[in-house]
């Protein structure tokens, strides 16, 4: 409990450098090989989410599963972790997880790319759209210590979120009719499950 006899001023000041310790102490605890160990566990996350709430829709699997050297290479050169596809094997969409604090340069990429072929030859290949979902790293350590979506309900609405609040942002950017009716069916689906979550 706060000391309220404190001047507010003093409380925040307080409570700002307790915060900062806090934060240098998880950055000092998470050392590369756990910081990818956090980023694996929030793709596995997000894939076993999708799949629980939406197999009818579609299914969701790491991209290394990609079997060609090309969509390989632009799932890289993007940083895709995960790929959504329907389920007739059409791909959905193209998801970045990360559990990185500075976001920057994932958003510019975001913005500059929102849609992407993964076969740039193929004239005719509809563009997918890009989702980034960005998790708190304590968040995905507190699920993996107890996995149940049932008891994790605010990161369920943050995929969600993340989720919705990218695929507006591609329909924005598209100008493709077909890629706009995808995007709008997949803009639906989540929204109308949005409400349902715990």
């Amino acid at each position: 409990m706060p000391n309220l006899n404190e001047r507010p001023q003093e409380r925040g000041e307080n409570h700002n450098r307790v915060e900062t310790r806090t934060h240098k102490r998880i950055d000092a605890d998470r050392s590369p090989e756990r910081t990818m160990e956090t980023s694996k566990d929030a793709e596995r996350i997000v894939i076993d989410f999708f799949n629980k709430y939406f197999r009818d829709v579609i299914k969701v699997r790491p991209a290394s599963y990609l079997r060609d050297a090309e969509s390989m290479m632009t799932a890289t050169a993007h940083n895709i972790g995960v790929i959504a596809d329907y389920t007739d094997r059409e791909p959905a969409m193209l998801m970045e997880i990360t559990t990185a604090k500075d976001v920057t340069d994932s958003i510019k990429q975001l913005k500059d790319h929102p849609s992407i072929k993964l076969h740039e030859g193929k004239k005719y290949e509809p563009s997918v759209p890009k989702i980034m979902i960005r998790l708190e790293p304590e968040a995905v350590d507190e699920f993996m210590g107890d996995y149940n979506f049932e008891k994790h309900p605010k990161l369920e609405q943050r995929i969600l979120e993340d989720t919705i609040a990218s695929l507006k942002f591609d329909l924005i950017k598209t100008r493709n009719y077909a890629e706009m009716r995808q995007i709008q069916y997949l803009l639906d689906v989540f929204s109308g499950q949005k409400d349902k979550l715990h």
